[in-house]
């Protein structure tokens, strides 16, 4: 993964799609953000943030609500919001509180982005409230597999975003795993065919004798291990 580090501020634009509350699909505690992350295989993308941020509070109500932000965020990442506070978090190892995180990933400014992978390591940060027509390539640049090719400003100028896609996923997890993930993770729901689920839930399926059709348009796939 080609690490990215860029510091612009946009303004953001105002949009008129809404989707699901942000409670759905955004953590507000870092090491349960990458539980989750780890159980599902996806990226993480942490926001360092501010209550007496405007910039903060604007991106919240309009990118994060925009539809395919909220697409992207479901089914490819896992979001979490932190602030500059005293709870603790469990970094790689040692033991940081908050405020101690974002000294050490040089979050001066918020909004500021990391991007991790599902083992906490880290590959690239954004700083800046971006609108969702940007913010939607970044996410997408990310899920580039030849990124290591392109820089992510080229990759915005040459409009490669369009042609990159949510892939489906399918993910084995023992009964414990499961239970943990449902406990965690808003997104992630039991299957239950009168329920009237969009397709970027996080789809648990505990019985063998679903029948495929009903579960073929979920992105995201979770099955019990036979294990």
């Amino acid at each position: 993964m080609k690490k990215f580090f860029i510091v612009t501020l946009f303004i953001l634009s105002v949009i008129t799609i809404f989707s699901v509350p942000l409670d759905e699909f955004v953590f507000e505690n870092f090491n349960e953000a990458f539980e989750v992350a780890e159980l599902t295989n996806k990226k993480v993308v942490v926001m360092f943030s501010s209550p007496t941020c405007p910039a903060c509070t604007q991106f919240k109500e309009t990118t994060l609500l925009d539809e395919e932000i909220q697409k992207w965020l479901r089914t490819e990442f896992v979001f979490v919001e932190i602030f500059p506070t005293t709870e603790k978090a469990t970094f790689q190892g040692e033991e940081y509180n908050y405020g101690q995180l974002f000294y050490a990933f040089g979050a001066r400014y918020t909004p500021t982005f990391v991007f991790f992978d599902e083992q906490q390591n880290p590959f690239g940060a954004i700083t800046g409230g971006y609108p969702a027509e940007i913010f939607i390539d970044i996410l997408k640049y990310v899920s580039y597999e030849k990124n290591e090719e392109i820089s992510l400003d080229k990759f915005i100028e040459d409009g490669l975003g369009k042609d990159i896609h949510i892939l489906p996923k399918t993910v084995h997890l023992s009964k414990d795993e499961i239970e943990r993930l449902l406990d965690l993770d808003p997104n992630s729901k039991l299957y239950e065919p009168n329920k009237n689920y969009d397709p970027y839930t996080n789809i648990v399926l505990l019985q063998n004798n679903t029948n495929e059709q009903d579960i073929e348009n979920f992105y995201v796939k979770i099955f019990e291990s036979k294990n």
